[in-house]
């Protein structure tokens, strides 16, 4: 199967369950990541990371929601000096996980040409993808002094052996899948017919998808007609503060509480944190917006008895699950 292919669509006898009488739980994953224009072509040089030095604010922000971060890092994050400080502080006062975010690119060995194409890592020879998993995987070791068993694909690109590579390298968990979307018009994998659920892969990782639903009168439908405003009708939501306003975003958390979802994952990219760095966040008004959003979907999450949680506390979980 190549990597632009409908992805591996998970079957009702693999989806995982909390056990009886457990909570459901809520994750804030972050993409950690160095600071590039996400309109221009890719660029190895891009590997500035000033926008971390807000996150120290940002992880006691959502400490008050009794929220703990996952940093899925990547390279550059981890070569700076300055942004591996600020993550080695945050990770030994134990106010985060800590996970694994490759994005290709800017990850040696660098034998690859830079293109669209081998943005998605999935796309790469599976030894020069190895290669890149092995070399952040160890980085990651080395600076936090623990192994990471979270991963997300930049760009949500993975590939046909990305699982199998991922389950010899000791992770855990792949979070790399994001239902209802499709990337395969870019040469990335097609995720549109994948369920919102948890699953585990059959090379034994438990696969928790980005939180995706649909809202709306029509929901359930698969063809609109082309009439003016039938879109309204049938709305598309990611669970992220990046383009989800959040009157869709508490719309999208009650459809999927009534859908019986035990696990929600949500995610923003790092320089999210600062304005400036990113189209979602240009100045301190969207900030204010940014948190904004945070304030009441955590708030939602609260009224439903949704707890937050680490994919460390969810593993014995979801291992005991039936």
């Amino acid at each position: 199967m190549s990597s632009n292919a409908t992805w591996q669509i998970a079957r009702p006898t693999e989806r995982l369950y909390l056990p009886p009488g457990e909570a459901r739980r809520f994750i804030v994953s972050v993409d950690t990541e160095e600071e590039f224009d996400w309109s221009a072509p890719f660029n190895r040089a891009s590997t500035h990371t000033s926008a971390l030095n807000a996150l120290p604010d940002g992880v006691e922000n959502f400490k008050a929601f009794g929220v703990k971060l996952v940093l899925l890092c990547d390279w550059p994050i981890l070569q700076n000096p300055r942004s591996q400080e600020l993550i080695t502080e945050v990770h030994l006062a134990n106010a985060c996980e800590i996970g694994a975010h490759l994005h290709p690119w800017v990850t040696p060995p660098h034998d690859e040409t830079v293109s669209h194409h081998n943005s998605f890592a999935g796309n790469l020879p599976e030894e020069l993808q190895r290669q890149k998993l092995v070399a952040l995987t160890n980085l990651i070791v080395e600076t936090t002094n623990a192994s990471p068993i979270v991963f997300r694909a930049g760009r949500y690109g993975l590939g046909p052996s990305t699982h199998a590579m991922l389950a010899k390298l000791g992770y855990q968990f792949d979070v790399s899948v994001r239902p209802l979307f499709n990337y395969s018009g870019e040469g990335g994998p097609d995720f549109s017919a994948h369920p919102a659920w948890p699953w585990r892969t059959p090379e034994g990782l438990i696969e928790i998808p980005l939180s995706t639903t649909r809202i709306g009168l029509l929901r359930a439908m698969n063809d609109l007609p082309q009439w003016p405003g039938m879109s309204l009708l049938r709305q598309r939501v990611p669970l992220t503060p990046e383009g989800t306003p959040l009157r869709q975003a508490i719309a999208a958390i009650r459809q999927l509480h009534r859908d019986g979802q035990e696990i929600f994952s949500l995610s923003f990219h790092s320089p999210s944190l600062a304005p400036g760095h990113t189209s979602y966040v240009k100045d301190k008004a969207d900030l204010a917006i940014f948190w904004h959003w945070w304030g009441g979907v955590l708030s939602e999450f609260a009224r439903l008895g949704v707890k937050g949680a680490t994919h460390a506390e969810l593993l014995p979980l979801l291992n005991r699950a039936v």
